[in-house]
């Protein structure tokens, strides 16, 4: 809650200045303190503020960009990779506000020059979570010899390398790379749906004593249906990206609301992985599934 106050309160100062002239300030110092602010936030070596938690946040991303070991992939690791692969158009977004805060004639004249999210380096930003939880899945199928299913998880985030380039090249070549997009979009996101669902969740179980779940369920049924439909439909906003699908909003707006759609539908997808993991073990990273009870004298 403090730091979503330190954005809000930013993000405030930021529109008062642009867009009521309300500070004489000029707006995009805003945005440079809040990248600044978190920057340090997380970077500071001091045992306040859930220092731990901010060292394993760095100690994780560390660990995901050289999966490198018997132990490189653990159930925090390939977690921390696949809320990554959701956060592209934010990794997008902030090298264009990056590259739009150090242009001197794009706040100057109010234009994006050569800043894009369709440069090379947003390619990269978009493609390297993908690329990390490939290298990840090619890991676990080496140290545990089990093909399925980690060289299935690999095709999964293959396909989400090449539809990312398709996409990037379609919004660049236009017309050129239209089907290229367009069919690896289908077939990239119908894969990663059937695995959110029937790997990831472990549900849609034929012979399940609840219909369409499986049999170790922690939640209420009608959880699990309604995080199978709306999984459904939000694996589907790529669609708005087709031409002659117009939302009646500004690009940038629209960004911001897929983004913040894909930050709901990841978390909902965290919850169902993790009750999985603890109910059913699917990875084995645990050797004894069920932990006895904790016996106390009388």
């Amino acid at each position: 809650m403090f730091l979503i106050n330190v954005w809000i309160i930013l993000l405030i100062l930021t529109m008062c200045s642009l867009s009521f002239k309300i500070f004489t300030t000029d707006f995009y110092i805003y945005p440079m303190v809040l990248i600044c602010f978190f920057t340090i936030f997380m970077l500071l070596p001091f045992h306040f503020f859930y220092y731990n938690f901010r060292k394993g946040i760095i100690i994780t991303l560390i660990r995901n960009i050289f999966p490198i070991g018997r132990n490189a992939v653990r159930f925090r690791d390939f977690m921390f990779g696949d809320i990554l692969t959701s956060l592209t158009r934010p990794f997008a977004t902030l090298y264009l506000s990056m590259c739009l805060l150090s242009c001197v004639k794009c706040r100057e004249e109010n234009i994006r020059s050569t800043c894009s999210r369709s440069s090379i380096i947003a390619l990269v930003l978009i493609l390297a979570p993908f690329v990390i939880r490939f290298f990840q899945c090619l890991n676990r199928f080496y140290y545990t010899k089990m093909a399925w299913p980690h060289i299935g998880n690999a095709i999964k985030y293959l396909g989400g390398i090449t539809f990312n380039l398709f996409s990037w090249m379609f919004a660049v070549y236009k017309d050129e790379y239209y089907y290229h997009f367009l069919i690896s979009g289908c077939v990239a996101n119908a894969y990663m749906l059937f695995w959110d669902i029937f790997m990831d969740w472990n549900l849609a179980r034929n012979f399940s004593n609840n219909f369409f779940l499986r049999d170790k369920i922690v939640y209420p049924k009608w959880m699990y249906y309604f995080a199978i439909l709306t999984n459904s439909i939000l694996r589907m906003t790529w669609l708005t990206s087709l031409p002659g699908v117009n939302l009646y909003v500004d690009d940038e707006i629209k960004v911001f609301l897929l983004s913040v759609l894909e930050i709901y539908r990841r978390s909902q997808w965290s919850l169902f992985r993790i009750e999985n993991e603890n109910t059913n073990n699917p990875e084995k990273y645990r050797t004894i599934l069920d932990i006895p009870k904790l016996i106390i004298d009388d």
